[in-house]
């Protein structure tokens, strides 16, 4: 069998079992994680994201390329409303904002006049802020806040992370690299 690259590896995870909760009589208590996400696995992904929010964006989006950056990601979609068609380039920038909090900006946003590029972000932001584990960032319209230990139990997933903890997140062309640790 020929070798394969991975596109997501889990390169360090140290857990413990905790007592659970009804029907789960132990669940996983993750004290450390690493994990890298390859350029082509983020192009995956957006893609798949693209595809979840299709029916909620006031234009049609085919997303062309995304890749990641120094810093952060960058995405380029076909824009089509009725007969007009134009790209549009998006750059997100990934960082720490607490322990506990990972935020995604919009840190650039390039395309014709006629995309309603306002509108597009406020949607997105709206769409995401409604879902647990989500926050709109009062001073800066185009950043959202992700709690992870929020979403993961918002999905019913059997796992939890210790606290305190902290995250890091450290984007390339290459990889993002995501880390948690107890601390």
């Amino acid at each position: 069998m020929p070798p394969t690259t991975s596109e997501i590896e889990i390169t360090d995870i140290q857990m413990r079992l905790e007592p659970g909760q009804g029907r789960v009589a132990f669940q996983p208590l993750v004290e450390r994680l690493r994990a890298g996400v390859t350029s082509d696995a983020f192009g995956k992904i957006a893609l798949t994201g693209l595809g979840l929010m299709a029916g909620r964006l006031p234009v049609d989006l085919e997303l062309t390329s995304a890749q990641l950056v120094d810093g952060g990601a960058e995405l380029v979609a076909r824009v089509k409303k009725s007969f007009l068609k134009a790209d549009l380039r998006v750059r997100l920038a990934f960082s720490v904002v607490d322990p506990a909090t990972v935020r995604v900006r919009i840190a650039d946003l390039d395309g014709p006049a006629w995309i309603p590029t306002q509108f597009v972000i406020e949607n997105a932001m709206t769409v995401a802020a409604a879902k647990p584990g989500f926050t709109r960032v009062p001073d800066d319209e185009r950043a959202i806040d992700l709690n992870p230990a929020t979403v993961i139990a918002s999905r019913g997933v059997p796992l939890t992370l210790a606290t305190p903890g902290a995250w890091r997140i450290d984007a390339t062309a290459a990889v993002l690299q995501i880390a948690y640790a107890a601390g």
